[in-house]
């Protein structure tokens, strides 16, 4: 059994399938614990700028340990 220890979460978030960009994941075989990009529109300021999110695969990271 494993756990993760985070110092503090600022947002817990919902995304639909069209903000994922899995594009660079699917063509490199090298990049196995990364599952994609997550676009997400800035909610607040700059308008136009979006927010990167890298989605990790964490069960996947914690096997390779």
């Amino acid at each position: 059994m494993v756990g993760i220890l985070v110092d503090e979460v600022q947002a817990v978030s919902t995304f639909n399938r069209a903000q994922i960009d899995r594009t660079m994941i699917l063509s490199s075989q090298n990049v196995t614990h990364i599952l994609g990009i997550i676009k997400r529109p800035v909610a607040h300021g700059e308008q136009g700028k979006t927010d990167l999110l890298i989605w990790i695969d964490i069960r996947h990271l914690v096997q390779d340990r």
